[in-house]
Order: C-alpha cells, then sequence, then structure tokens
C-alpha cells in the first residue's frame, strides 16, 4: 500500500536522521554551605541552534533519600563575540523549586534557564541558591540546545511535506471544482478543511523561528499544531457520530455546536498557558508554568475532565457506528480501514500530548517525522480515498472504489432513489391514462362513423 510504504520510509529516514537535541555537561564543585553561589558559561551558538536550556543536577553523597526545596536567584548575560561587553539578559528573580533525591545518585534535574530564541553566541550565569542546608557538594549543570543538523533536516522534510500538501490541495480543488459545497459528503467536506490544517500544520513559517527574534513564530507553531489536533479531533467525533442520524437530521446547532465548544475549551485552556509561558519566558528565563502559574493544577484539572468528557464521547460514537454498519455490509471494509488507520493515527497523537505534557526531550530526528509522516499520510489517503471523479464528463461526488462511509448518506440515497421511483411510477400511471382516453376517444369516433354510415344506407335503402 502506498500509504503505508511513505509512512515506513518517513519513520525509516527518521531513525537515521541527527540526534534532536546536543548536551554539554559541565560539574560545578563547592563547599557545601546553606548558600552557594555558582559559575557556569557556555559559547559557540547560534541561533540555528533555536533554544537553550540550562539545568542543574546536584549529587547526593548522603546515606538518605532528600526532599527540600531551594531558591534559585539568576542573572543572565549575552554578548555576540568575546570583544563584545556582556549584555544583561535577566536580572535577580527568585523561584522555589524542589529538589528530590534518590539515596546516594545524581538528583532529579531541575532546569533554571529557558532561553526560547538564542539571540547571543555566547551565555554566562551566576546562580546563588539558597535553602540547601548544607547537604550538597557537588552539582553538575546540562546544556541543552537544539542541534544544528536536526534544524537544517527538520527545514528540508517540513517543505517537502509542505509540497506534498500543497500538490493535494491543488489536485483537490481541481477535482471539486464546479461542485457546489451542499452537494459535497460529509468527509469530503472535511477532507477540504483538513488539507488546509494539515499545510499549516506543516509550518510554512518554521524558518522565522531561528531568523526573526520575537516569540511570534513560537506562537504560529502552537496555533498550527494545535489547531491540526483539534480539527482531527472533532472530524473523527462527527464522522463516527454521523453514522446514527440522516443527513437531515445533522445541523449545525445540534450535532457539530456542542463539539466545536468542548474541543474550543479545551485548545484555549492549553494555548493560554502556553502563551504565558512563553511571554513570561521572554524576561524571566527561569519561568516555569508548572510552579510559577498559580492557576496550572485547576486549569489542568479542568482540562483532564474535558478530555475525558471527549474520550467517552469519542468510544461511545464507535461503539454505535459499529453497530449501524452491520445493517450497511458493502460498506463495511472502507469502514474497518478507515477505523484502522484512525485508531493508529489518534494513539500517535495522544503519545505527542502526554509527551509534551511531560516535556518528554526528543531524542532522534525520528520524533520529528513520527508526527508529521502519520500525520500527513493519513490526510492523502483520505484525499485519495473522497475525492470526487470525472467519468465520461460526469462529475462524480464519490471515488469509485472507496465510496462515502456515513449511512446518513445511504439512507438519504435510498430515499432519493424511492422518491425517484415514485416518481417514475406516477409518470407510467399518467402515461397509461392518457392512452386509455386516447383510446376512448379513437372508440367514440369510430362509432360515430359506423352510425353515420348505416344512416346513410338507410336513406339509399329509403331512396
Amino acid at each position: 500500500m502506498k500509504e503505508s510504504f511513505i509512512t515506513t520510509l518517513s519513520l525509516g529516514i527518521g531513525a537515521a536522521g541527527p540526534v534532536v537535541m546536543q548536551t554539554q555537561i559541565k560539574n560545578v564543585q563547592f563547599h557545601p554551605d546553606n548558600d552557594i553561589q555558582m559559575y557556569g558559561e557556555i559559547n559557540d551558538l547560534d541561533r540555528m541552534n533555536l533554544e537553550l536550556m540550562i539545568g542543574i543536577r546536584f549529587q547526593n553523597s548522603q546515606p538518605i533519600d532528600i526532599v527540600t526545596q531551594v531558591i534559585f536567584d539568576l542573572e543572565l548575560y549575552g554578548r555576540q563575540s568575546s570583544s563584545d561587553s556582556w549584555s544583561l539578559v535577566s536580572s535577580k528573580s527568585e523561584h522555589k523549586r524542589d529538589i528530590v533525591c534518590d539515596r546516594g545518585v545524581d538528583c532529579k534535574k531541575v532546569y533554571f534557564v529557558h532561553e526560547p530564541f538564542i539571540e547571543y553566541s555566547e551565555y554566562e550565569f551566576f546562580l546563588n541558591v539558597s535553602g540547601t542546608q548544607s547537604l550538597f557538594d557537588l552539582a553538575i549543570f546540562d546544556y541543552e540546545f537544539y542541534n544544528k543538523n536536526f534544524t537544517t533536516f527538520r527545514l528540508v522534510f517540513g517543505y517537502v511535506f509542505i509540497m506534498f500538501s500543497l500538490s493535494a490541495l491543488f489536485l483537490w480543488a481541481h477535482q471539486t471544482n464546479g461542485i457546489y459545497w451542499k452537494e459535497l459528503s460529509q468527509e469530503q467536506k472535511w477532507q477540504t478543511i483538513l488539507l488546509f490544517g494539515i499545510f499549516f500544520f506543516n509550518n510554512p513559517f518554521f524558518p522565522t523561528t531561528a531568523l526573526v527574534k520575537s516569540s511570534i513564530p513560537n506562537f504560529f507553531e502552537l496555533f498550527f499544531r494545535g489547531s491540526f489536533i483539534i480539527l482531527l479531533f472533532l472530524f473523527w467525533l462527527s464522522v463516527f457520530d454521523s453514522f446514527r442520524f440522516s443527513r437531515k437530521e445533522i445541523s449545525f446547532r445540534w450535532f457539530y455546536l456542542p463539539k466545536i465548544i468542548l474541543l474550543s475549551l479545551i485548545f484555549i485552556i492549553f494555548f493560554i498557558m502556553e502563551i504565558i509561558s512563553i511571554s513570561h519566558l521572554k524576561t524571566d528565563p527561569q519561568y516555569d508554568e508548572g510552579k510559577d502559574l498559580p492557576a496550572f493544577k485547576t486549569l489542568t484539572i479542568i482540562s483532564d475532565i474535558l478530555l475525558i468528557i471527549y474520550l467517552l464521547w469519542i468510544f461511545y460514537t464507535v461503539y454505535r457506528a459499529f453497530r449501524e454498519i452491520k445493517m450497511f455490509p458493502q460498506k463495511k471494509n472502507g469502514f474497518l480501514t478507515f477505523f484502522l488507520l484512525s485508531t493508529i493515527v489518534f494513539i500517535i497523537t495522544v503519545s505527542y500530548l502526554i509527551a509534551e505534557f511531560f516535556n518528554a526531550n526528543q531524542v532522534t530526528s525520528l520524533w520529528f517525522l513520527l508526527l508529521f509522516g502519520p500525520f500527513n499520510t493519513y490526510v492523502y489517503f483520505l484525499v485519495y480515498s473522497f475525492i470526487p471523479v470525472k467519468i465520461e464528463g460526469i462529475e462524480k461526488l464519490e471515488n469509485i472504489d472507496n465510496e462515502s462511509l456515513s449511512t446518513s448518506d445511504n439512507n438519504q440515497n435510498e430515499n432519493e432513489n424511492d422518491n425517484e421511483n415514485d416518481n417514475e411510477n406516477e409518470n407510467d400511471n399518467e402515461i397509461k391514462l392518457e392512452n386509455e382516453n386516447d383510446n376512448e376517444i379513437e372508440l367514440d369516433n369510430i362509432n360515430e362513423n359506423d352510425n353515420l354510415n348505416e344512416n346513410d344506407n338507410e336513406n339509399e335503402n329509403d331512396d
């Protein structure tokens, strides 16, 4: 199958691609005290490294587990070259952080610098840590930034996906040219929306992330990616739920609006938290929405409840769809193919969201292609399945081999066929009545002629 080949090829290229993040490790020795002052620096960065994150891991030499809270106080400076003077990036700001250590091993890493845009090639910082209770005498700094080779890899394959999505979009526009929107099936209407969604999901503006000194490219990246995922969730919920209704019963107010409200709330909550985080990071590299945003736990609980509602809803609609499809065995194979592919993409989507929530670091380029490859392939498969075709100049709204999945279209077509048959029967009856009337008129004319002939014969006999 072409789609599976493309996905397999993408994953193979991703596995052999460059490492996503590079890490420099530096040990820092200090005298154990309740207040610790540390210094660090990093150089040879450029904008292709995209972001800089610095974390610290204290080493626990004690024979006990340690859980304590410390206060980080950071000053961060940057400059373009060694001949330039240092520019202040962030002034002192205090943030409380939890230090958790197992017995005799490194403590869990705590990030205290996150620069979403690399403005300088060199950075130095002064970090004051108070509240350590003289428990530590050694720490490890982890300097993490994006690999330049991966950034190039992301640019090249990102635009490959963009060219594919543009080609699919132009093909779809050509095939639907001249067809009214209301004449398209539900799947075909959704396909038009998803094609625009996957184009922006591939992010044609990604180069501005490295070129523009602004947070706007990051906003675009989050908005495009989040919007497409929400569109996919809405697409799956709408398609599977449509099996329970006829086309006339599907209205925007009662069918689509509740779904849109639910998913819009989820999108708004996540997007607001990311906007707050990016906005704070511009002036405070230590900011962490999970620890510094007071309403973070409340927003997380609300979003979790909304996601549970969505999952229960989608599971119910899938269950009902399987019950309805039994009445249409001619659509069973197409439905099962659509269901299996959708399930795979759904699992990938949920896994990505979980990884993002827990801030899981990307290791290889496989992460990138595992996300972009299946999403693009899935949309192109839908294009192939539902694209309108033209046969001998006649526009046909369904693909020859893959007709509309929704049974509501079948019900609508059956009703239309019944109406057509009724109209044909009515026309036949009218024609029969007309023929009978014509026959009666002909018989009357014949009788009149016979009567006239008889009268003429009688007159002749009288003469």
